[in-house]
């Protein structure tokens, strides 16, 4: 497997390979900067000013933050180069640091994609600016480094007459995760198929649907040493099956090889009278029982409405729930449950660099490797428009009932008694964010963000986020 140092070197050199090679139909460079800073009344950021920001901010202390960056995207329907550098230097009282958030380049041939490097994506059907966050790969954490090949949605169902039916995007990636993890060094294995359709592209409703494999695996255990990490042990995990008798763990050969996390993808857009509907739903996996449909009620519901006119006050609203409390419990079997994001062999689990990688209510305590709050239920609301004519903003409102994780203790009272359940906390985070211009003609904007935690499962505590930033105007 290449190392992450040689992919780093791969990756700018295609940059570089992205900015000599370019022509006359390659889009303009785009570059900028960006400052914010950001504080607490109790310290501790609120939950909405950190969450879902790439892991830009430390939410242990005021921040502030420089960003600079530049991209080419890989456009049009022949071979193009793309690339993406952003550099971010952040103080904070706890966490200074200064680091290449983004480094890649991007080969594309018509819908087909080679990406080499550290990208920021998203992995799910969800509200794209509104969401809570996909169960799989949401915005949380910061970007993993990673190679991929993928498509976007190609017909691959039609009638005579080029009548498009159905159609397919799928992806197959590579990562490395970091170092300063339990297991040192793992390796992510991703990738997903999606089917769209039933109708021509330009159909009223659509409905897609789609399953996604993720594989945490290889890497140095504290114990177990060097685990399996050959190109036999690669073909099993992406079959997602056993290990071999040779070189895994027990555990392993009776269940599947490494700490896999999936879902199923539902959902369905209409469009009409100016508005676009989406409703959708995904399907937590982590177990072969859960394939079956056993923790039916747990996983993400949405529903998302937006006008195509963006200058509207409320353009666009949004309600989410969250479920994760089964989690293939049984009845008297309540503590044998699974545990999502945690893994007894991978015990970082499901998060990179301290943070979820996915759904972002699910978090560790900084202390412990993995999670410490993954029982929950939520309901999470999304507003968004313009004001004034010219300020962009969103809010959101979130409710929780958390309820620790299963066989952690998060409270006195359950350590007093000798129990693995921590009691319920409930918690409201609401956030007020927005964007607009300072200076059209310099491209100068603002961004100011209003944040607030009041339950039992964060402090109570006000927080605010201000800052400023440039971008470059292409020439016409």
């Amino acid at each position: 497997m290449i190392p992450p140092l040689r992919l780093f070197a791969f990756s700018f050199a295609l940059c570089l390979t992205c900015l000599t090679g370019a022509g006359a139909q390659t889009p303009p460079l785009e570059y900028g900067f960006a400052v914010r800073a950001a504080a607490a009344s109790e310290g501790r950021l609120p939950f909405w000013l950190t969450a879902n920001r790439e892991g830009r901010l430390d939410p242990n202390g005021s921040n502030a933050l420089t960003r600079l960056y530049a991209r080419r995207p890989a456009t049009g329907s022949r071979l193009a180069f793309g690339f993406g550098i952003d550099v971010l230097a952040r103080a904070s009282e706890v966490n200074p640091t200064a680091y290449l958030h983004q480094l890649y380049g991007r080969l594309r041939y018509g819908a087909f994609k080679l990406t080499v490097g550290r990208k920021a994506e998203t992995v799910g059907g969800v509200d794209p600016r509104l969401s809570v966050g996909s169960m799989m790969w949401s915005a949380n954490a910061a970007p993993v480094p990673k190679v991929s090949l993928s498509f976007d949605y190609i017909p691959i169902i039609f009638l005579p007459g080029k009548v498009n039916l159905i159609y397919a995007k799928g992806y197959l990636g590579h990562g490395w995760l970091e170092r300063d993890r339990y297991v040192k060094g793992a390796f992510v294995h991703e990738k997903y198929l999606y089917l769209r359709g039933i109708g021509p592209e330009d159909f009223p409703v659509m409905a897609h649907a789609g399953i996604v494999h993720n594989v945490i695996w290889g890497g140095e255990h504290p114990v177990f040493g060097k685990l399996p990490q050959d190109l036999d042990a690669y073909w099993r995990v992406f079959r997602a099956q056993t290990g071999n008798e040779a070189d895994s763990t027990t555990i392993e050969r009776l269940n599947a090889l490494g700490n896999s996390v999936a879902m199923y993808d539902f959902g369905i857009d209409a469009r009409a009278f100016g508005m676009e509907l989406r409703v959708y739903r995904q399907f937590y996996i982590e177990t072969g029982a859960a394939m079956l449909f056993r923790n039916a009620w747990d996983g993400l519901w949405g529903v998302s409405l937006r006008s195509k006119r963006r200058d509207r006050l409320v353009s666009g609203f949004l309600w989410e729930h969250v479920n994760t409390k089964k989690q293939s419990a049984r009845p008297g079997f309540e503590n044998h449950r699974d545990s999502y994001y945690n893994h007894f062999l991978y015990r970082s689990g499901w998060t990179y660099h301290g943070r979820a990688i996915g759904l972002p209510l699910i978090f560790g305590d900084g202390v412990r490797p993995g999670v410490t709050n993954n029982l929950l239920l939520a309901h999470h609301f999304g507003l968004e428009g313009r004001l004034a004519g010219r300020i962009d903003y969103r809010a959101f409102v979130t409710y929780t009932r958390n309820y620790g994780a299963t066989g952690v203790c998060l409270d006195a009272a359950c350590s007093a008694k000798g129990d693995r359940r921590t009691p319920r906390r409930d918690q409201v985070s609401a956030l007020f964010e927005a964007t607009g211009p300072l200076s059209t003609r310099a491209g100068v904007d603002f961004f100011a963000a209003f944040a607030v935690d009041a339950g039992a499962l964060y402090p109570n505590n006000v927080g605010l986020m201000l800052g400023f930033s440039w971008r470059s105007r292409p020439t016409p």
